[in-house]
């Protein structure tokens, strides 16, 4: 696939999206070999677990319902629970040093998934993790902030958890996480979203009912001034002088309303889900 139709069918995975219709459809597969090939991009265990990961996926209930309610987001928590989401963003925090370009996520096993998107970065997924329980030291994907204007830098972390109901996650309500449908990956790249089944897929294929992510923004020099787990960051925005397609750039302001699925309603006071002290 010519990368710039990539870029423009991955842009459509944004946080802020509700489950929509497919797309059109690739050329249905009579068959699909259930081992990596030796040209796949992935490493063995990470390809096995996305393989894995697809051949747990139901069809598509198209009656499901996709809203799951209010989630009110609160300002402060009460002393035992602020302690353990400030050591539980601390840890977020520690691991996302560890990932200062993406030759260490490489070596760590993780694969690039998509190109730059605006406000996110490029999503870099270690499979092996998705399937694992939510842990803030052990983030199922990475996101870099790749533009051509300066050097790669890690932006966040994003956890991709397996779950019939939105997870845990961190301590608090602010932890908001969202979904994404049909989802068709290629060697591990993000062909296309919103497929309707496995036989429009030549790759695997995630139902994305039970995968809810999360973005995180603890990166050491990207913070978010929407707060950490904003679904955007305007500091990943492509500068006005930038000529690029109108679905490569942020909207006016970059921010985010929502999380999809989910309806959020803001104190007026602020929320507490701000980076720790360094």
């Amino acid at each position: 696939m010519h990368p710039t139709r990539r870029v423009l069918l991955f842009a459509l995975m944004l946080p802020l999206m509700a489950c929509g219709s497919a797309t059109a459809a690739l050329p249905a597969t009579s068959s699909k070999s259930l081992s990596p090939t030796p040209n796949d991009r992935l490493p063995a265990v990470e390809a096995t677990a996305l393989i894995q990961l697809a051949a747990r996926s139901k069809p598509i209930d198209a009656a499901a319902t996709d809203h799951h309610g209010t989630v009110t987001l609160v300002s402060s928590l009460p002393p035992e629970e602020q302690a353990r989401y400030e050591a539980e963003i601390q840890a977020a925090v520690d691991t996302a040093k560890q990932f200062a370009g993406t030759e260490a996520a490489a070596a760590a096993g993780y694969v690039q998934s998509s190109l730059q998107l605006p406000a996110i970065g490029t999503h870099w997924i270690k499979w092996s993790l998705v399937d694992a329980p939510f842990d803030p030291t052990r983030p199922s994907m990475l996101l870099f902030d790749e533009s051509a204007l300066h050097p790669t830098r890690l932006a966040g972390l994003s956890y991709w958890v397996r779950s019939d109901n939105p997870p845990e996650g961190f301590t608090g309500p602010n932890d908001v996480w969202h979904r994404h449908s049909g989802l068709c990956f290629e060697n591990g790249w993000l062909a296309r979203e919103n497929v309707s089944s496995s036989n429009e897929c030549a790759g695997q294929w995630l139902n994305g009912s039970d995968l809810w992510m999360l973005h995180v923004w603890v990166a050491p020099d990207v913070t978010n001034t929407d707060g950490v787990f904003a679904a955007r960051n305007k500091a990943l925005c492509p500068p006005d002088r930038q000529q690029l397609p109108d679905v490569l750039k942020c909207s006016t302001d970059g921010s985010a309303d929502g999380h999809g699925d989910t309806t959020i309603v803001v104190p007026t006071n602020g929320v507490y889900c701000h980076l720790p002290k360094q």
